[in-house]
């Protein structure tokens, strides 16, 4: 009889235990509605973003300037309206300060394509390279001023040239080396240059049927860096007004 009630007694045990399983479980973790079917979300319901402060961002900080999308096209002849291969073309903006730096040429038709730029007009100077000195009636550089950034079809011929000779001397009469001598067409902007020799010579090659200003830039000091002593500035400089390609012993004379 004992053992039967210690049967009974287990037996309730066993069943008070499993209730309260029950219960912790329904405590615990609560049964999940259902979502309903799904739908999708409207544009008034979905999540506002927030406004992005000015110092917020990866861009915080960056300057801000207009893109530049437009380019020049064109092609390059000489004067009996053969193409050239091979001419460097560079762009400068308006303070003559250079707009690109990647090395354009002209393809083997003698078409180019320059850029991008902002809007705005820019000048386009078109040289050559030379793996000898130049004779008289080769093709020379030239400059074309003022061209409407996104400008197409641009045609341009390179001039005949001669070349020009003279040397550099100082103000007591020597010879003086290592001078930059630039020719600057009517607007001001250089067309070409080159330094003068050891016994102060230089020879450029200009286009024919135009006049130049030649301008003579004395370099630094010997041994001095450019962070100790900046080269001379323009009221060093030797100038020479009206030089016309083919001129010999041209002299500019250092002040």
């Amino acid at each position: 009889m004992k053992s039967s009630w210690l049967l009974v007694a287990g037996y309730a045990l066993l069943v008070y235990g499993f209730v309260e399983v029950l219960r912790f479980e329904r405590r615990a973790f609560p049964p999940r509605t259902s979502p309903g079917p799904l739908r999708p979300v409207e544009p008034d319901e979905r999540p506002a973003v927030p406004d992005v402060g000015p110092d917020v961002g990866p861009d915080a900080g960056s300057d801000v300037t207009p893109e530049r999308t437009l380019t020049i096209t064109g092609s390059v002849s000489d004067p009996d309206g053969q193409a050239v291969a091979g001419v460097n073309v560079s762009a400068r903006g308006p303070s003559g300060a250079a707009l690109t730096h990647a090395v354009i040429k002209s393809d083997a038709q003698g078409r180019f394509e320059v850029g991008p730029f902002e809007p705005g007009v820019v000048s386009v100077l078109f040289w050559l390279e030379r793996r000898a000195p130049p004779q008289d009636g080769e093709l020379a550089n030239t400059i074309v001023a003022d061209i409407e950034a996104g400008r197409r079809e641009l045609r341009v011929v390179l001039p005949r040239g001669r070349v020009t000779s003279g040397e550099v001397r100082d103000a007591a009469g020597r010879p003086v080396a290592n001078v930059l001598v630039v020719a600057l067409d009517g607007r001001g902007q250089q067309l070409t240059g080159i330094s003068s020799d050891a016994q102060g010579r230089f020879q450029l090659f200009l286009p024919v049927d135009a006049e130049f200003l030649l301008e003579g830039r004395p370099p630094a000091p010997p041994g001095a860096s450019r962070e100790q002593v900046r080269p001379p500035g323009p009221e060093k400089y030797a100038h020479l007004s009206g030089v016309r390609a083919g001129a010999r012993e041209l002299l500019l004379r250092l002040p």
